[in-house]
């Protein structure tokens, strides 16, 4: 399934992070975005085979961000990120990470998410 992957993260380090763990599991291509106006910008250019994306963002919300891509876009495996365990789990159903992501519980989540 690997392909092209859309990183909504507002935090350089950890999406840089992302792409490295993304890229072992056979990504080959990446987007990043840091607002919810930048992901679906980045969506719009190129259609996305997987999200990331970190539910608190400097500006906007990363839940909201990936609403508008799939409304626009359609059906598209998703992985909700936080540091706030709270917030993931009122994600009953998705594919959620705590940070820090791991490349083992990212794995998972990408199969689980993919499985939808």
């Amino acid at each position: 399934m690997p392909g092209h992957a859309l990183i909504i993260e507002d935090e350089l380090v950890v999406g840089l992070d992302l792409q490295a763990q993304l890229s072992e599991l056979g990504f080959d291509s990446f987007a990043f975005a840091a607002t919810e106006a930048q992901a679906l910008e980045q969506a719009r250019i190129a259609s996305p085979d997987l999200i990331t994306a970190d539910m608190g963002l400097l500006v906007g919300d990363g839940a909201l961000a990936v609403e508008a891509i799939l409304a626009e876009c359609g059906p598209t495996p998703v992985i909700y990120i936080s540091g706030d365990r709270a917030r993931l789990d009122r994600l009953v159903g998705q594919a959620t990470l705590e940070k820090p992501v791991t490349p083992h519980r990212l794995a998972r989540a990408v199969q689980q998410a993919v499985a939808g």
